[in-house]
């Protein structure tokens, strides 16, 4: 049997900024830190601003919560905090779209980001 895997196109970019993010962490993540680092590497192409201990966007907070939701995130307790990691399905999602043409401008510019390349 094949798993099927979403459509890139399904997700914005602040759920790949996510997932790209997770994919370079060997351990699991704060949310807050998960945030801080989306900001930090793509906080030109993600909505956000100044909240009360540092910057807050509401679409990496949602991404978050919805990739949980999703199965692509899991979110599991370590001590008294929850730390967030990439299933194997997010994984497979993160790949599918770093290897598949798109033709959502938002996408592809998130993806150039992640891949560390700059449209001309």
């Amino acid at each position: 049997m094949t798993d099927l895997i979403d459509e890139p196109e399904d997700y914005c970019p602040a759920d790949f900024a996510v997932m790209a993010i997770l994919s370079t962490r060997k351990r699991p993540q704060s949310k807050s830190a998960i945030m801080r680092d989306c900001i930090q590497k793509y906080g030109d192409l993600i909505e956000h601003g100044p909240y009360i201990y540092g910057e807050y966007s509401d679409d990496i907070d949602e991404a978050i919560e919805g990739l949980c939701n999703e199965g692509i995130l899991r979110r599991a307790k370590e001590g008294t905090a929850y730390r967030i990691s990439l299933t194997e399905y997010g994984v497979d999602l993160f790949n599918r779209f770093l290897h598949t043409p798109i033709e959502d401008d938002d996408l592809e510019a998130m993806k150039d980001a992640i891949l560390g390349r700059w449209a001309e």
